[in-house]
């Protein structure tokens, strides 16, 4: 049995009153719903976000549809959970560093060398942090959510179709458009 039927058959549980269902779901999926919204809004919200997530999934899980995977379905309630701290706050930082973002296209662009061996090679490491912490956050709400899903979380730009209501095109231009700007913002750093 697989993951996905092992999921639906805990849906149409949990639906029936077994809440102890629920709780394997949570159980399941905790982790990846904290280390997305880590990764989205930063740790000191992330485990708040975590929570109103899995608030959000009990009290809407009787309108999922079973069309898409309860997966996908979970992404799109975790990025609106962040997206909504995003709005509320205005401020805040996306927790990714240059070691995060190694298998990236383009990757080249967005990493800085192998530094380990000097310490004020190591201090430039840090420096590079933070300006592509700040580039990340200069994105848009919805792009910062994106770029996090499809070049951290390493979902396929199918799944990150469904999860942002677009079409796959959409994604892969929106995408191509925030490399471009953050390759734009990252360039003379890596250059220097």
């Amino acid at each position: 049995m697989n993951i996905e039927e092992t999921d639906i058959i805990l849906i149409k549980k949990f639906l029936a009153d077994d809440n102890e269902s629920f709780a394997k779901i949570y159980q399941r999926y905790k982790d990846m719903v904290y280390n997305i919204s880590c990764k989205i809004v930063g740790e000191q919200e992330a485990a708040d976000v975590t929570q109103e997530t899995f608030v959000t999934v009990y009290r809407k899980l009787g309108q999922f549809d079973f069309r898409a995977s309860f997966k996908t379905w979970l992404y799109r309630i975790v990025i609106n959970s962040c997206l909504l701290v995003l709005r509320k706050r205005r401020k805040g930082s996306v927790t990714v560093n240059n070691k995060n973002l190694s298998s990236i296209e383009n990757a080249e662009l967005l990493s800085a060398p192998d530094r380990r061996d000097e310490p004020e090679k190591i201090l430039a490491d840090k420096e590079f942090d933070k300006v592509l912490q700040d580039a990340l956050f200069s994105l848009k709400e919805k792009h910062r959510a994106l770029f996090t899903m499809v070049a951290v979380e390493k979902l396929s730009y199918s799944e990150a179709s469904d999860i942002f209501n677009c079409s796959t095109k959409a994604v892969k231009s929106q995408l191509c458009r925030i490399r471009n700007i953050l390759k734009d913002k990252l360039e003379p750093y890596i250059k220097g």
